[in-house]
């Protein structure tokens, strides 16, 4: 073999080895799309308990992406921070989306809408007596709280001397509803005919 022969066959095989290298060295990963990013972030905050901060990222996920996957965590997310009507919201969107987690979206909420709400009640004049519509046995007196069972409601709040108020509730999602009632007095009866007869005589 001549000695250029020799040569250009060594370059060949130089050219050769370091086109195998090329090949053998990993590419670099591929940058991951946004929401999934923000997902990811979310979650980490989320098991944190940083719950606000989990919302927001969750949130700009489900915007970009859509997903359901975004929207059940966020009503993992709101359940743990105890808003629960914001939660069962959530969790619908997943049951519409009839995603892989719609069944336990669905019993999610269904638990949350059996949750009692809390019920706040304060009278001007302070003492009035909080009774349900209806019902024979009053709740309590102002101020008052007590829990209330899901459903629509009428709450008579009454004292002696004043009008009685009257106010429609509704109970869901274990949500916190706080009633500041001003009672109204009562007007005086109209006087006795026999009192306007007195009255009007010389």
């Amino acid at each position: 073999m001549s000695l250029r022969a020799a040569t250009a066959l060594a370059a060949v095989a130089v050219a050769v080895a370091m086109a195998g290298q090329a090949r053998a060295k990993p590419a670099p990963p591929k940058p991951r799309p946004v929401e999934v990013q923000l997902f990811l972030e979310a979650k980490q905050l989320l098991d944190a308990g940083e719950y606000p901060a989990a919302v927001e990222r969750f949130e700009a996920s489900y915007r970009l992406s859509g997903h359901p996957k975004a929207a059940f965590a966020l009503g993992v997310a709101y359940e743990r921070m105890g808003e629960f009507e914001k939660a069962a919201e959530w969790y619908q969107r997943c049951v519409e989306a009839k995603a892989a987690s719609a069944g336990d979206a669905r019993r999610r909420r269904e638990k949350l809408a059996a949750r009692p709400s809390r019920v706040s009640v304060k009278s001007a004049p302070a003492g009035a007596t909080v009774r349900e519509e209806g019902r024979a046995f009053p709740l309590g007196t102002t101020p008052l709280e007590f829990e209330l069972e899901p459903g629509e409601h009428v709450l008579l709040v009454e004292k002696e001397g004043f009008e009685t108020a009257r106010r429609e509730v509704s109970g869901r999602f274990g949500v916190r509803l706080l009633l500041d009632v001003a009672l109204g007095p009562l007007a005086p009866p109209p006087p006795a005919p026999e009192a306007l007869a007195a009255s009007a005589s010389p």
